[in-house]
C-alpha cells in the first residue's frame, strides 16, 4: 500500500510520500493533491521553535567560547554547529510553508477554476500551474498505456481509442460539481418487485460490503434496514452494475441507462432504486448509506447528491463519475487501468467528501494484453480483491469505515430485502410476486 500519511504529497504522477507502503495499493484523501497542508504548516511551526532553541543554544555557546578564550583555552568555536542547525531548521520551515502554499493554491484553482493561478509569475503560481497541467494531462495515462498496448497490432483500433479519450475530455461529464443542475426526471419509470427477504448481520469489512452488491439473476437492489436507536432506522442500499450490454431498453440496468445517467438524466435504474428504497419503508429524511458498482455507483452518487434522504456514507466501486459531496463520508475505490473509471476524467480535482473520506487506487493488471478489452479489471471480483487489500491496510483513514460498520453492527440484525425491476410499459403490476409501482423515487414517503 502507498498512503500519503497525512504529511506526504503527490503531484501529477499520483505518487505519494509518508504512510506505510508495500504492494500496489494507494489510499489517499482524494483530489489532485494528496497532502495535508495543515500538517505541513504545523511541522513548519515546530521547526521554527527548534530554530529558536538552536539560536538560544548558539548564543550560550558563543559566550562560553568567549570566556574560554579569555581564560587562555583556545578551542574551536562551539557555536558553529548550533548556528548551522538553526539555519537548516529555518530553511526547512520556509520550504514547507512554500510547499503548503503551492498545494493550497492549486486546490483553490481546481475548486473554483480561478484565473488568478496563471495571473502571476511568482514561484508559487508557476509551480501550481505546472502541477495542474501535469495532473490534467496525466489523468488517463495508465488506462491509455494499457489499451494502446493491447491493440498495438491493430493501428486503426489504437487510433480510435485515442479519439475516445479526447472525446471524454471534451464532453467532460464525469465530474459533478457543487453547482451543477440536478438530473432531468426519468423518461421511463419502473415497477420494482420484492424477490427475497431475510435477516442479516451488518458487514464487518469493506470486502463484505463489496460482496453484498447484487450480482446475479434478477437481483438489482438490496436494502438493509437497521434499528440503530428507538424509533430511528438506517438503511444500507446496495446497487448492481450494468446487466445488459445489448438491446436498448431491454431492462432498467442497460446501456441506455448508462448513457442517460452519464449525460445528466435520471435513468430507469435510478427510478427503480428510489422505488425499492421507498418500498422497503424508507421515509424522506431517513439516514441511508449507499454502495454501488459501475452503473450502480453512478446511481449511488447521484442519489447521494439529490435524493432527499440524509446520506451518511457513499461507497463506490468502478464509478464512471465522481461528485463534490462536502457532507457525505465518501469511499471511492477505482482501478487506474479500468476504462470505465476513465470516464470520470480523473475524478474531482480537489479532496471531496466529509472529513475521513478517501480514495483507493491501484493498477489491477499492469501488463497490457488483448484480454484487457474484455474489461476484466472492471468486474466486481477484481474490486472485491482490492477491497480485501484495503481491509488489510493499517492506513488510519480506513478507521472511519470500520467505525461506520461497527455502528451498524451494534444495531443487531437487519431486515434485508432484494428487489428486481422492470420498465413500466403501462401494464398493471400483477406478477405473482409482490410488485411496487407507486413508490416515490425521489425521497421516500
Amino acid at each position: 500500500m502507498r498512503g500519503d500519511g497525512g504529511g506526504g504529497g503527490s503531484g501529477g504522477d499520483g505518487s505519494s510520500g509518508g504512510g506505510s507502503s508495500g504492494g500496489d495499493l494507494e489510499i489517499r484523501a482524494g483530489g489532485l493533491i494528496a497532502v495535508d497542508t495543515g500538517t505541513l504548516r504545523h511541522v513548519a511551526g515546530v521547526l521554527d521553535l527548534l530554530a529558536a532553541e538552536c539560536a538560544a543554544v548558539s548564543a550560550l555557546l558563543r559566550r562560553a567560547g568567549l570566556v574560554s578564550r579569555e581564560g587562555g583555552l583556545l578551542l574551536p568555536d562551539p557555536a558553529g554547529t548550533a548556528e548551522e542547525a538553526e539555519e537548516r531548521a529555518a530553511a526547512l520551515a520556509r520550504a514547507l510553508r512554500h510547499r503548503a502554499e503551492v498545494y493550497e493554491r492549486i486546490e483553490r484553482h481546481a475548486a473554483r477554476a480561478l484565473d488568478e493561478l496563471h495571473a502571476g509569475a511568482d514561484t508559487v503560481a508557476v509551480e501550481a500551474a505546472a502541477l495542474w497541467d501535469a495532473w490534467r494531462d496525466g489523468r488517463h495515462a495508465e488506462v491509455g498505456r494499457q489499451l494502446s498496448g493491447a491493440v498495438a497490432p491493430l493501428w486503426m483500433a489504437a487510433a480510435l481509442l485515442g479519439g475516445v479519450g479526447g472525446l471524454i475530455r471534451i464532453i467532460d461529464r464525469g465530474t459533478i460539481r457543487r453547482d451543477d443542475p440536478p438530473l432531468v426526471p426519468a423518461a421511463r419509470t419502473t415497477v420494482v418487485t420484492e424477490l427475497a427477504r431475510s435477516e442479516v448481520s451488518a458487514p464487518r469489512t469493506l470486502a463484505e460490503v463489496a460482496a453484498r452488491i447484487p450480482g446475479g439473476g434478477d437481483d438489482r437492489v438490496l436494502v438493509e434496514t437497521y434499528e440503530t436507536a428507538p424509533g430511528r432506522r438506517e438503511h444500507v442500499v446496495y446497487i448492481a452494475g450494468t446487466k445488459d450490454l445489448g438491446t436498448p431498453y431491454a431492462e432498467p440496468w442497460d446501456m441506455a441507462s448508462n448513457g442517460e445517467l452519464y449525460l445528466g438524466q435520471a435513468s430507469s435504474s435510478y427510478d427503480a432504486t428510489g422505488r425499492a428504497l421507498a418500498a422497503a419503508g424508507a421515509l424522506a429524511g431517513d439516514r441511508i448509506h449507499l454502495v454501488g458498482h459501475s452503473q450502480g455507483a453512478m446511481i449511488a452518487t447521484r442519489f447521494a447528491r439529490e435524493s432527499g434522504y440524509d446520506v451518511g456514507t457513499l461507497i463506490t466501486f468502478a464509478s464512471p463519475i465522481e461528485a463534490e459531496l462536502d457532507d457525505v463520508l465518501t469511499v471511492t475505490v477505482r482501478h487506474t487501468d479500468d476504462p470505465v473509471v476513465a470516464l470520470s476524467a480523473g475524478g474531482v480535482p480537489v479532496a471531496g467528501g466529509a472529513p475521513g473520506s478517501f480514495v483507493v487506487e491501484r493498477v489491477a493488471d499492469p501488463q497490457p494484453r488483448v484480454g484487457d478489452l474484455a474489461l476484466g479489471v472492471h468486474h466486481m471480483d477484481a474490486y472485491r480483491r482490492t477491497a480485501a487489500m484495503v481491509d488489510a491496510s493499517d492506513d488510519p483513514r480506513v478507521d472511519a469505515v470500520r467505525a461506520h460498520l461497527a455502528g451498524l453492527a451494534s444495531a443487531g440484525a437487519a431486515t434485508a430485502i432484494v428487489y428486481g425491476a422492470r420498465r413500466d410499459h403501462g401494464t398493471p403490476a400483477t406478477a405473482a410476486r409482490r410488485g411496487v409501482s407507486g413508490a416515490s423515487a425521489g425521497g421516500g414517503g
